[in-house]
């Protein structure tokens, strides 16, 4: 079934750049190439991330602008915990391409030959050439190019997913959601429905970036005092007491509220098969899921029992190309998709988590459940050699990013030899 999936949905993803087909005035031709030139410079995507371009009509974008724009969703995910939060996301706004003459040099009308002036040879004014071949580092991975969008995750399944949207009339927006509610199922070592997520979205319609915090707050009953008077010094970091609120299935239903396309539930189908008919376990998920089993099996008590059932039925993680599915997963994802959430805030789901917390030594509440909320917010930048760079304001680690730039701006990084640092 995995293998009638993958050719199914891998046709979104060919590309047909080369082959696409220039029609109309030589004004529109020209316009076509430069799009689709810029398209190749500014479909990169930084993190787990969709990137698309108001270039594109099939996403319902501004035809009218070459701006580049993207949405950037980084999953800082905790099901479970063993693999560092990705890196935090960055999202570049590319210089425009335009499109200029070049003044003629042939004789003009009014000289004694009397030879028509020939109209001036438009150029294409682009970034300098790309060797798009090439990589300096070992790596599998290869350059994308495509006329319509880009769909960037860390498994060919999420991408899927995403592309699944495209290929229905979603936008960037329902791309993003349906490749993160995905990757909750087929990348559960990174992450999962109880998660945190970010994201930054360029609203063409009003030539905004608009940043959505959707991490969850602490437990209402988790207090300094309790952390000290348990022995704590520090935040551990297994057990029920580093855990907080999940905000990814409020983010996922207040992002689709406001810039989605297509019906709320159908983002989740994709995610739902894989988890109810099962996909096979990718190379590298299975690498890090074989690494999660010794640290939950060596963590004795209620707490984890669920986790071990879950993710490791067998005794033992999946092994590359295994099958795996959980129903039990999918009906949870059926469940947010119907009630756009509200049955993890404060319907069965809520109780259900409620009541294994205090079962367990957790100390999350209905309350706390009901009373979560994302943020939006105004994202932070700076520049950085000419372009501007932009992330999400603290809580999250996107500052760090922008530190980070303004350090290296005082460094002539091309006269350094390359990994000399």
């Amino acid at each position: 079934m995995g293998e009638k999936r993958h050719n199914e949905y891998d046709e979104a993803g060919r590309d047909n750049t080369d082959n696409a087909v220039e029609t109309g005035s030589e004004e529109a031709r020209l316009e076509q190439v430069t799009r689709r030139e810029f398209m190749r410079r500014t479909a990169l995507t930084l993190g787990g991330a969709v990137a698309a371009s108001s270039l594109f009509p099939s996403l319902g974008c501004d035809t009218a602008s070459p701006d580049a724009t993207s949405i950037v969703l980084p999953n800082t995910l905790t099901t479970p915990p063993n693999t560092p939060p990705p890196s935090p996301s960055l999202v570049i706004q590319e210089p425009t391409a335009t499109v200029t003459a070049v003044p003629s040099t042939t004789t003009p009308t009014n000289s004694p030959t009397n030879t028509p002036t020939p109209q001036p040879t438009p150029v294409v004014d682009v970034l300098p050439p790309m060797d798009l071949t090439t990589n300096p580092y070992s790596t599998q991975r290869k350059v994308v190019i495509a006329p319509n969008g880009v769909v960037a995750t860390s498994t060919p399944l999420a991408v899927q997913a995403g592309l699944l949207m495209l290929k229905k009339g979603g936008n960037a927006v329902d791309a993003a959601l349906a490749a993160a509610i995905a990757s909750t199922v087929v990348e559960p070592t990174s992450n999962g429905i109880g998660s945190d997520a970010f994201a930054l979205v360029w609203d063409p319609s009003d030539k905004k970036l608009h940043g959505l915090n959707g991490s969850g707050r602490a437990p209402g009953a988790l207090t300094l005092k309790l952390l000290r008077d348990k022995g704590y010094k520090a935040m551990p970091e297994n057990g029920w007491l580093p855990v907080t609120v999940p905000g990814a299935p409020a983010l996922w239903r207040d992002l689709h509220a406001r810039f989605g396309k297509l019906p709320f539930a159908s983002l989740f189908e994709p995610a739902i098969d894989y988890a109810e008919n099962g996909f096979r376990v990718s190379p590298i998920v299975a690498y890090f899921w074989n690494r999660a089993v010794p640290i939950y099996s060596a963590n004795k008590g209620p707490a984890f029992k669920g986790w071990l059932e879950s993710y490791a039925p067998k005794g033992r993680a999946p092994r590359s190309g295994e099958v795996w599915s959980s129903k039990a997963l999918g009906m949870s994802l059926r469940r947010i998709a119907d009630s756009k959430a509200d049955d993890f805030y404060k319907g069965d789901l809520a109780r259900q988590i409620a009541r294994f917390a205090a079962q367990t030594g957790g100390l999350i509440t209905e309350r706390d459940l009901a009373a979560h909320t994302s943020t939006w917010v105004d994202p932070i930048s700076t520049t950085y050699r000419g372009y501007e760079a932009w992330e999400m304001p603290p809580n999250g680690q996107g500052i760090t990013a922008l530190i980070g730039l303004n350090i290296l701006e005082g460094f002539e990084l091309d006269q350094l030899k390359r990994d000399s640092t």
